[in-house]
Protein backbone atom coordinates (compact mmCIF):
# COMPACT_ATOMS: atom_id res chain seq x y z
CA UNK A 1 0.00 0.00 0.00
CA UNK A 2 0.88 3.64 -0.35
CA UNK A 3 0.29 6.58 1.99
CA UNK A 4 0.79 10.33 2.14
CA UNK A 5 -0.04 13.17 4.49
CA UNK A 6 0.50 16.92 4.50
CA UNK A 7 0.20 18.98 7.67
CA UNK A 8 0.62 22.57 8.83
CA UNK A 9 4.10 23.22 10.18
CA UNK A 10 6.22 25.88 11.80
CA UNK A 11 8.60 27.55 9.29
CA UNK A 12 12.27 27.74 10.25
CA UNK A 13 12.78 31.33 9.05
CA UNK A 14 12.19 33.75 11.95
CA UNK A 15 10.38 36.53 10.05
CA UNK A 16 8.17 34.08 8.19
CA UNK A 17 7.51 32.13 11.39
CA UNK A 18 6.08 35.18 13.17
CA UNK A 19 3.82 36.17 10.27
CA UNK A 20 2.68 32.60 9.75
CA UNK A 21 1.87 32.07 13.43
CA UNK A 22 -0.16 35.27 13.46
CA UNK A 23 -2.00 34.14 10.33
CA UNK A 24 -2.90 30.66 11.57
CA UNK A 25 -3.50 31.72 15.19
CA UNK A 26 -5.56 34.88 14.59
CA UNK A 27 -6.64 35.31 10.95
CA UNK A 28 -7.74 31.75 10.14
CA UNK A 29 -9.87 31.38 13.32
CA UNK A 30 -11.48 34.77 12.62
CA UNK A 31 -12.31 33.78 9.03
CA UNK A 32 -13.63 30.42 10.20
CA UNK A 33 -16.07 32.17 12.53
CA UNK A 34 -17.39 34.16 9.59
CA UNK A 35 -17.53 31.40 6.96
CA UNK A 36 -18.01 28.06 8.75
CA UNK A 37 -20.24 26.52 11.34
CA UNK A 38 -17.29 25.02 13.23
CA UNK A 39 -14.73 27.71 14.17
CA UNK A 40 -13.32 25.60 17.03
CA UNK A 41 -11.61 23.26 14.56
CA UNK A 42 -9.42 26.04 13.16
CA UNK A 43 -8.50 27.52 16.55
CA UNK A 44 -6.11 24.61 17.18
CA UNK A 45 -3.91 25.20 14.10
CA UNK A 46 -1.66 27.73 15.81
CA UNK A 47 -1.40 25.72 19.01
CA UNK A 48 -0.66 22.54 17.09
CA UNK A 49 2.04 24.19 14.97
CA UNK A 50 3.80 25.72 17.97
CA UNK A 51 3.87 22.44 19.89
CA UNK A 52 4.56 19.88 17.16
CA UNK A 53 6.50 22.04 14.66
CA UNK A 54 6.44 19.62 11.65
CA UNK A 55 5.84 16.05 10.49
CA UNK A 56 9.46 14.94 10.93
CA UNK A 57 8.79 13.04 14.18
CA UNK A 58 5.83 11.31 12.52
CA UNK A 59 8.10 10.26 9.66
CA UNK A 60 10.58 8.81 12.15
CA UNK A 61 7.82 6.85 13.91
CA UNK A 62 6.61 5.47 10.59
CA UNK A 63 10.16 4.41 9.68
CA UNK A 64 10.55 2.67 13.04
CA UNK A 65 7.35 0.76 12.21
CA UNK A 66 8.99 -0.61 9.07
CA UNK A 67 7.47 1.68 6.45
CA UNK A 68 9.45 3.23 3.57
CA UNK A 69 9.07 6.96 4.24
CA UNK A 70 10.09 10.22 2.55
CA UNK A 71 9.83 13.59 4.34
CA UNK A 72 9.36 16.86 2.44
CA UNK A 73 8.73 20.55 3.14
CA UNK A 74 6.38 22.82 1.20
CA UNK A 75 5.93 26.61 1.06
CA UNK A 76 9.19 27.42 2.91
CA UNK A 77 8.30 25.03 5.73
CA UNK A 78 4.73 26.26 6.33
CA UNK A 79 3.62 22.72 5.52
CA UNK A 80 5.42 19.41 5.73
CA UNK A 81 4.52 16.02 4.46
CA UNK A 82 5.45 12.42 4.44
CA UNK A 83 4.76 9.79 1.84
CA UNK A 84 5.80 6.26 1.24
CA UNK A 85 4.92 2.63 0.96
CA UNK A 86 4.46 -0.45 3.04
CA UNK A 87 7.05 -3.06 2.06
CA UNK A 88 5.66 -6.14 0.35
Amino acid sequence: GQFSLVDVSLPKLGALRGLYLFYISKVIPLLSRVFTNNPESYKMLGIYSKNFKNAQKTAELFKESGLNVQYCEYFFGCATGIYGTKPA
